[in-house]
């Protein structure tokens, strides 16, 4: 990675970890909460509203991780804007360094659920009514992380195969391979991690059990086209 682009990566993750820890927040807002960086160490003078202004434009039309929540009107004559994370920014969120996201999860997650135009991978009132058991809310948080630490592999397979000519793919399709890779890239982990959230989350265990029946059916269609006409 080069010395701009790295810079510009703490950048962006400066402007992350404030919003994960804030909620949805005004250009404004972000300019009086954001440090000023250089070489990731915070400084007194903070960056222009121009400086965050493109940062917010990365984040949202390019990356797709931050999305406008809701508007005001404003005496300027121009509308505030509450900018708040996509479900593939709160998970991108996992990546940043120093484990932010994961060791604050529990108040992240009590800020966020709230929030109308906030989507998680669960649905938000059952994962509300069920955070004050650290058992899940534990294993929550790592189920984010190693779907987070599985985005590289699920955006390089897609990479591949929009190189291939195909569509380019939503974020929401990145998320989806990555929980598939998760669970090949930690296993036992994983699988840990789902047996928690089967017994305390419903909406969990249905789509386990979802999951396991279409696998299922997939492997019977398999054995008996490929070895229903072979002697057991």
């Amino acid at each position: 990675m080069s010395v701009r682009a790295g810079k510009m990566r703490r950048k962006l993750n400066a402007l992350r970890t404030t919003l994960l820890l804030n909620g949805p927040m005004t250009l404004y807002e972000l300019q009086k909460a954001l440090p000023y960086l250089t070489d990731g160490r915070p400084k007194l003078r903070r960056p222009p509203q121009s400086t965050i202004d493109t940062h917010l434009k990365i984040l949202t039309r390019k990356t797709k991780e931050l999305i406008v929540y809701k508007t005001e009107p404003h005496k300027s004559g121009r509308p505030k804007k509450y900018y708040g994370f996509t479900l593939y920014g709160f998970l991108r969120a996992f990546r940043i360094p120093r484990a932010v996201a994961k060791s604050n999860f529990g108040q992240i997650m009590r800020m966020w659920l709230p929030q109308e135009k906030f989507r998680f991978i669960l649905p938000k009132q059952e994962v509300v009514q069920s955070l004050d058991n650290k058992d899940v809310e534990n294993s929550l948080a790592n189920l984010c992380q190693m779907i987070a630490n599985s985005f590289s592999e699920a955006e390089d397979f897609l990479d591949y195969w929009e190189g291939r000519g195909y569509r380019e793919s939503q974020p929401s399709r990145i998320i989806q391979l990555a929980m598939s890779a998760a669970e090949l890239k930690y296993g036992k982990l994983f699988i840990e991690t789902s047996k928690t959230l089967c017994r305390f989350l419903p909406s969990y265990r249905e789509g386990v059990r979802s999951f396991i029946q279409a696998q299922r059916s997939v492997l019977d269609l398999m054995e008996k086209e490929l070895l229903g006409g072979f002697p057991q």
